[in-house]
């Protein structure tokens, strides 16, 4: 029998704890950690074009990416510093104002078309 060792990255840890905090059982919990993860990783390699619900309720929808150099050739402003963030959000730069903005773990609805 073969061993063998599963790494997970200090965010996908973080994703995991506020999902299982945030769910009421384990299955909602492990669905809302596989979608945010591969929001995270689809924000690393590109521009993702999705939706959340903010806090109020709304949905918004959303060009985003966390890739620098892919967004400064998209947007016309520059690029500020990454904020400092509360727990359980994920942080992106908007597309289309240039300014890095965060969607909460769970808030996440899908991508678009």
């Amino acid at each position: 029998m073969r061993t063998q060792i599963m790494t997970l990255s200090n965010q996908e840890m973080t994703i995991a704890k506020y999902s299982a905090m945030r769910s009421v059982d384990g299955f909602a919990a492990a669905l809302q950690m596989s979608k945010c993860n591969e929001l995270v990783n689809r924000l690393r390699t590109g521009i993702v074009h999705g939706y959340f619900q903010k806090v109020d309720g709304t949905i918004r929808e959303f060009w985003g990416t966390t890739m620098r150099s892919l967004a400064n050739v998209k947007t016309a402003s520059r690029i500020g510093t990454e904020p400092k963030l509360r727990y359980g959000q994920i942080p992106f730069i908007d597309c289309e104002s240039g300014e890095w903005k965060s969607m909460r773990i769970g808030s996440f609805i899908g991508y678009g078309a």
